[in-house]
Formats: C-alpha cells, structure tokens, sequence
C-alpha cells in the first residue's frame, strides 16, 4: 500500500500513501484517513514485529495527511 519505506515527502507521495485521488473533498479524505489509522493502529499488532510495521504505516498516514493539508491551504 503506497509508500512501503520512509515518509512521503511530497503531495504525489501522500496520495500514494493514502491510496487517494487528488481531486478527492476534504471530507472523503478526512473518512479515508481515519479509515487507515483505525485499521493500522498499533493497538491491533499481534506480535512486536506487526506493532512496529503499524507503527511505521501510522507514521507515513499522519505525515501523508498533514502534506496534504499543508498543500491544501496554500491553495
């Protein structure tokens, strides 16, 4: 899904990360986002390995989201 090393460090790569449309609203990716932390959350790790994998992928999801917010109100 996206990215599988490192943070994005652009907009194309926060899409990617968030597997999103660029012309998606605000509000379908803000339900997108919340979809992805919920499923990815660490709390669900079943072995040490699996909670640091989800602790990477909510890393590059919250640095994904917050590029494109960024982007978003420079606009």
């Amino acid at each position: 899904v996206g990215l599988r090393r490192g943070l994005p460090r652009d907009k194309a790569e926060a899409y990617e990360v968030l597997g999103a449309n660029p012309e998606a609203s605000d509000k379908i990716l803000k339900r997108l986002v919340d979809a992805l932390r919920a499923t990815w959350h660490p709390d669900h790790a079943r072995s040490e390995e699996d909670r640091v994998a989800r602790e990477e992928r909510i890393k590059q999801i919250n640095v994904a989201w917050d590029l494109i917010q960024e982007k978003r109100v420079e606009a």
